[in-house]
């Protein structure tokens, strides 16, 4: 809530904020005035070159500084940084950052429009009138040719600003501070402070220039990143291989459940198949056998292995007939049961396919 200060003599002056500068520029000049500081806030009283006139002028610079600085609200003191002594650039620092057609000003004017509220004992005349002096003070900022478009544009801006809650006061402060404030600056700013989120503990950006370094930095660090997991990956990359209709593929069993006795004893590849068609650009549709008629025939390339004969002349593959289903279970045909052995309970065959 907004205070007066009070001089000696009752004369209450209502600090400064973001949105009442035509007001208190007046009444602030007025309580200089009979205080007799004007002359040296508005630079008509030079620094003397007398040692006894200069200690006065010095204690009269220090009384200045200190009614400036009390006759602001806190956040509009960033503006006195490094002057805090210098009552005639404090004064010029605030004119310069009120009446400059800056995004703060525009934020600042609009920001004193939408916060307008009745107040207890005001009349509603009274109340029409302090809207229409807010929205004077908006037009007067705008430049020669303001736009539908202009508009539409700087009321999202405003509305961006206004949305940011207090912990991010020092991202509205520096938005406000540039001398060109757009849609795409501010959510490129809202990036960059998401990113300063995860940097580590202590560092933190000062300015838009220094965020915008970071998320530049960030950048080309992801960039260089990507290109480096793709060199790697292209020194060892060989391009997959086509298959056409009736070649024959080994199909990888790794993640298929089947009735083997044991895991070391199951077969890390079924087939070979035959491929009979492709399916989209990574699939094919494989011809299987009636024992896995369970399975969805379509698999994905990497499920694939190219299926290459012996390549010794003579040797044939060993491989299992096909199973036959009997009553819904598959069941092999053997050509002749040669030994057998029992291995503690289970009794077990040595058979010829």
């Amino acid at each position: 809530m907004s205070t007066s200060s009070t001089s000696d003599n009752g004369v209450k002056v209502k600090p400064l904020s973001n949105s009442n500068y035509q007001e208190w520029c007046g009444e602030a000049k007025a309580y200089l005035m009979r205080l007799g500081l004007w002359r040296l806030v508005s630079g008509r009283e030079s620094k003397p070159s007398d040692k006894a006139e200069l200690t006065k002028w010095e204690a009269k610079a220090e009384k200045a500084a200190g009614e400036i600085y009390l006759l602001v609200e806190a956040d509009q003191r960033i503006h006195f940084r490094g002057l805090e002594d210098d009552p005639v650039g404090m004064w010029a620092a605030i004119e310069k950052a009120h009446l400059s057609k800056k995004p703060g000003a525009h934020f600042n004017a609009y920001d004193d429009l939408f916060s307008i509220h009745k107040e207890d004992n005001e009349g509603l005349i009274d109340l029409g009138v302090r809207i229409s002096k807010a929205m004077a003070n908006i037009q007067n900022l705008r430049p020669t040719g303001f736009t539908i478009e202009q508009l539409d544009e700087e009321l999202q801006c405003m509305a961006l600003i206004r949305a940011l809650p207090d912990e991010y006061k020092h991202l509205s402060a520096s938005l406000l501070l540039m001398e060109k404030l757009d849609k795409d600056t501010i959510l490129q700013a809202f990036r960059s402070e998401e990113l300063n989120l995860t940097l580590p503990p202590g560092y933190r950006p000062s300015s838009p220039s220094q965020m915008k370094s970071a998320v530049d930095e960030a950048q080309s660090t992801l960039v260089k990143a990507q290109d480096d997991m793709k060199r790697y990956y292209d020194q060892c990359w060989t391009p997959a291989p086509e298959y056409q209709p009736g070649d024959k593929v080994w199909l990888d069993s790794s993640d298929m459940n089947l009735a083997r006795p044991s895991q070391k004893l199951r077969h890390t590849r079924l087939g070979p198949y035959k491929v009979v068609r492709k399916v989209g650009k990574a699939a094919y549709r494989l011809q299987l056998p009636l024992g896995l008629s369970r399975l969805h025939p379509v698999f994905p390339m990497v499920k694939h292995s190219p299926f290459v004969l012996d390549p010794i002349p003579g040797r044939r593959p060993v491989t299992l007939p096909p199973p036959q289903l009997v009553d819904g279970e598959e069941e092999h045909e053997v050509e002749e049961v040669r030994n057998s052995r029992r291995f503690g309970q289970v009794l077990k065959y040595l058979v010829r396919w």
